[in-house]
């Protein structure tokens, strides 16, 4: 059956190698093809973080009556 990797989306047959990568977001962890594309998809996650972290950091307060 093989896997797809989530970096290039390359299909990788049975029996090649994978590295897994940990997802904050699931509990699964994502398979990629290699170092290389498990190196990107840790910094593309960081970089979604980061965006995320700004957001929140710059969030107006609406004050209204209930």
């Amino acid at each position: 059956m093989g896997y797809k990797c989530v970096n290039c989306g390359v299909i990788k047959e049975d029996g090649s190698k994978v590295y897994f990568i940990n997802n904050i977001n699931s509990m699964l962890p994502i398979p990629t093809c290699s170092e290389k594309c498990a190196k990107e998809q840790i910094q593309f996650s960081i970089k979604v973080l980061e965006k995320r972290i700004n957001a929140l950091k710059n969030i107006n307060l609406i004050e209204e009556v209930w």
